[in-house]
C-alpha cells in the first residue's frame, strides 16, 4: 500500500482535476448524460491523466539534481530516492503507452492534441521553463488543448468565447503561480526575469479579460439558445469572486499553485462548488 501511495504521489494524481476540462464541451451542450459521449470524454480524460503523469515523471527525472537541493521539491519520490530513476523511466513509459493507447480509440485529432501536449511539456522541461512569458504560455496551451481534445472526442464544437475564457484564465493562474514564487530563495531560474509589479499587471489584465470573455459568452445569443436560458450571466458574479479570491491568495501567500489552492483554500473551494452547482442547475434543471 505504501508503494502505491508513493507511485500515486509521483504520478501527481491530485493534479488530474485539471483534466476535467475535457468534459466542458458535453457539459455546455446539454450532453453530459449522453452515455456514449460521456464515455468518449472519460477516455479522453484518462488519456490526459496518463499524459500529464508521464510529463511530470519525465520532468522529475530531468530535474533530479536541482530538485534534490530544493527544500520543497526534494520531497518528491524520485528526488527523495523513494523511486529509482530506472523505475521512474519505466513508470513514465507505461504512462505514455496507456495515454497513447486510450487516444487511439478516439478520433485522430485527439491523438494529435495529446501528442502536442506531450511535446510542448517536454520542450518546457528541457528549455522553455527558463524563458519568461513562454513558460506561462506553455501552461496555458496545455489547458486549451484539453478543451479542444474534449471537443474532438465528442464531435461537439467548443464555443470560441469558452476557448478565450480558458486561455485568459490559464494565463491568469500561471502568472499567479510565478508571483507566489518570486521571493522564494529556491525560486526557479526564470524568476530573475520577472518582477512582482510586472506579474501583478499581467494578472490584472488577464483577470479583466477573463471576466469580459465569460460575460460575453454568457450573453451570446448562441449560448442562450443552446442552454435555453438567459440566466447564465448571473454566474459572472461567482467567476469574479473566485478570481478576486485567487488574486488575494497569491498576494498574501507563498502558495500560488492553482491545484494546491483549490484543495486547501476553503473559501475558494466553496465558490467553485457553488459555481459548478449553479451552472449545472441552470443547464439541466431550470
Amino acid at each position: 500500500m505504501k508503494k502505491l501511495i508513493i507511485i500515486a504521489k509521483e504520478m501527481r494524481i491530485k493534479h488530474y482535476i485539471k483534466n476535467l476540462l475535457v468534459f466542458l464541451p458535453i457539459i455546455f451542450s446539454h450532453n453530459l448524460f449522453d452515455g456514449m459521449l460521456f464515455i468518449k470524454s472519460a477516455l479522453m480524460f484518462l488519456s490526459f491523466c496518463f499524459a500529464s503523469s508521464a510529463v511530470y515523471i519525465f520532468n522529475d527525472i530531468a530535474d533530479l539534481k536541482s530538485d534534490a537541493a530544493n527544500p520543497l521539491k526534494k520531497k518528491r519520490p524520485i528526488a527523495a530516492g523513494q523511486i529509482t530513476v530506472a523505475s521512474g523511466r519505466i513508470l513514465c513509459l507505461l504512462s505514455l503507452l496507456a495515454c497513447l493507447g486510450l487516444s487511439f480509440s478516439l478520433p485522430l485529432e485527439c491523438l494529435l492534441c495529446v501528442a502536442v501536449y506531450i511535446v510542448i511539456n517536454i520542450l518546457y522541461s528541457v528549455k522553455i521553463k527558463n524563458i519568461p512569458i513562454a513558460d506561462v504560455s506553455c501552461i496555458a496551451a496545455g489547458f486549451i488543448l484539453r478543451v479542444l481534445a474534449g471537443s474532438f472526442a465528442t464531435g461537439i464544437r467548443a464555443s470560441d468565447w469558452l476557448i478565450l475564457v480558458i486561455m485568459s484564465l490559464s494565463f491568469f493562474m500561471g502568472f499567479g503561480k510565478r508571483k507566489a514564487e518570486i521571493d522564494k530563495e529556491e525560486a526557479r531560474t526564470v524568476m530573475r526575469f520577472y518582477t512582482k509589479e510586472f506579474l501583478n499587471g499581467c494578472m490584472y489584465a488577464m483577470m479583466s479579460v477573463s471576466i469580459v470573455f465569460y460575460s460575453l459568452w454568457a450573453i451570446d445569443d448562441k449560448t442562450i439558445a443552446l442552454l435555453n436560458s438567459d440566466k447564465m450571466i448571473y454566474t459572472t458574479f461567482l467567476v469574479t469572486l473566485g478570481l478576486f479570491r485567487y488574486m488575494h491568495i497569491t498576494e498574501n501567500s507563498e502558495n500560488g499553485d492553482p491545484t494546491e489552492i483549490i484543495y486547501t483554500d476553503k473559501p475558494l473551494l466553496l465558490i467553485i462548488t457553488v459555481f459548478a452547482v449553479s451552472v449545472l442547475a441552470l443547464i439541466y434543471i431550470f
